[in-house]
């Protein structure tokens, strides 16, 4: 049997109260049936009055309360028996208890098992298991041609116009067993209507905020603008730097703190891949190519190093070009190195540096990016000679959330002659006020140096994009 003492009565707080009716519904969550029973038949006394909060069916039904037969406790100065406000104390604490759950379990809500979250998505209950489908297609009007000038008996090609899908994309991606477990998909059939695996990796998060394992194959982190994000680029492609300093995919393992996603305030990334992209070679060791296979598997593994670091301040830029959101001040700015070590014996090493800085304030919004290239010069990988620099940087401004023009200027210096300089201007329409859905147009040209001359490639280009 469960008792109660009721000292002599003191004013108190009311949190203090609410924290005593707490213990005691503790106190006799198990007891309660025991402690109605004897009390109920003590001389002169019934069961406790239940209260609004409280189960009445475990306390008995409802009885006028009576006083105690004979001087009361504080009289006498000793234990009294359960009277009413104990009784309500008790009653109480057992409801508070209750409504805190801890006299039952209380099970989290389910999850919509379907639904669209950048994606069309399925998953369990619990949201340990989920998968995302989504796509991206782009329809896309170019029109180009080239002049030369200074380059004689040379005759420049046709201009050209033409429709084309440069990307049409199939998007898997989701977690399996915790939401710590990851995986990605890519798959584009745009560019001809072959199927290209672009993306295809699993993702570990160990510790939030400070390791995660990824293996597979994804673009390289190591340059700024090939790891922003497409759907939220001012230009239709990447600059004219891209190609020569091989930024692009690659299949491998890094380690990371979800650098290309949440944004964290100091962000790094370190890894190793194969080194010669992801683009199917064929063997043409057979002059037929009747057994032929393509492949981007190397024949010799080349280790290709990978490092990345970079500061966000603010929450960063996200890997954006476009400051849709229109808050205050946020910037970032990272370093990255791509070492590709010569291990095939064909003095194929290199290595790039990079740095690089973003900026997004109210809407305007800044990308700078510097490279530099050098290449294996003789047997020994140490032995590297200058071969290119390159930079680029652009500016845009989101006018309501809805336009956006944009200016770029690259520049690509060759050590061995052909340095380039390219201008290009554009304005992106935002229709729904998400870059899911864009409308783009851009012109430009390429200056390139030849040897007597210059040689300039124009393009004028629009594009419908969405992603789903």
């Amino acid at each position: 049997m469960a008792v109660v003492v009721n000292m002599k009565r003191m004013p108190s707080p009311p949190h203090l109260r609410a924290g005593l009716r707490l213990a005691a519904g503790l106190l006799v969550a198990l007891p309660v049936p025991a402690l109605a029973q004897g009390a109920g038949t003590g001389e002169g006394q019934s069961p406790a009055q239940p209260v609004e909060g409280g189960q009445g069916d475990e306390q008995g039904p409802a009885q006028p309360i009576t006083e105690p037969v004979g001087p009361s406790a504080d009289e006498q100065g000793v234990a009294a028996p359960v009277g009413q406000d104990a009784a309500q104390d008790v009653a109480q604490g057992l409801g508070v208890a209750q409504g805190l759950g801890v006299a039952q379990d209380v099970k989290p809500e389910a999850l919509p098992n379907a639904g669209y979250d950048g994606g069309f998505f399925i998953q369990s209950d619990d949201g340990d298991y989920k998968l995302i489908v989504g796509g991206r297609v782009t329809a896309r009007l170019t029109m180009s041609g080239r002049e030369l000038d200074g380059v004689p008996g040379a005759a420049p090609p046709p201009d050209r116009i033409a429709f084309s899908i440069p990307r049409a994309w199939v998007k898997l991606q989701g977690n399996l067993f915790t939401r710590d477990l990851t995986y990605r998909v890519y798959v584009d059939f745009g560019r001809g209507g072959v199927p290209e695996l672009f993306d295809a990796f699993v993702n570990h998060r160990f510790i939030e905020d400070w390791l995660e394992v990824r293996v597979g194959q994804w673009r390289m982190p190591w340059t700024r603008q090939f790891i922003n994000n497409i759907p939220w680029m001012s230009f239709q492609e990447r600059s004219i730097l891209m190609n020569p300093f091989d930024a692009g995919r690659d299949i491998g393992v890094i380690f990371h703190n979800d650098y290309d996603g949440a944004a964290p305030a100091f962000e790094y990334a370190v890894g190793a891949v194969n080194g010669n992209g992801i683009t199917a070679n064929f063997d043409t060791s057979d002059p037929t190519l009747t057994n032929a296979d393509a492949t981007n598997i190397p024949e010799r593994f080349d280790p290709t190093v990978l490092l990345r670091a970079a500061y966000n301040h603010n929450g960063g830029t996200r890997y954006r070009e476009i400051d849709i959101e229109g808050d205050g001040l946020r910037f970032s700015v990272g370093a990255g190195s791509r070492l590709r070590f010569e291990a095939a014996e064909d003095d194929g090493g290199n290595a790039a540096f990079g740095v690089d800085g973003a900026l997004h304030a109210w809407g305007f919004s800044a990308v700078a990016e510097l490279l530099v290239r050098f290449d294996q010069d003789s047997g020994r990988w140490s032995d590297l000679a200058y071969q290119r620099l390159g930079f680029t940087g652009q500016a845009g401004y989101t006018i309501d959330k809805m336009l956006q023009p944009s200016l770029r200027y690259s520049y690509l210096d060759e050590d061995a002659g052909g340095d380039r300089h390219a201008f290009y201007g554009g304005l992106t329409v935002l229709p729904y006020d998400n870059p899911l859905f864009r409308l783009m147009v851009e012109g430009g040209a390429v200056l390139t140096d030849v040897e007597t001359g210059r040689q300039t490639d124009w393009l004028l280009r629009q594009q419908a994009i969405i992603d789903f």
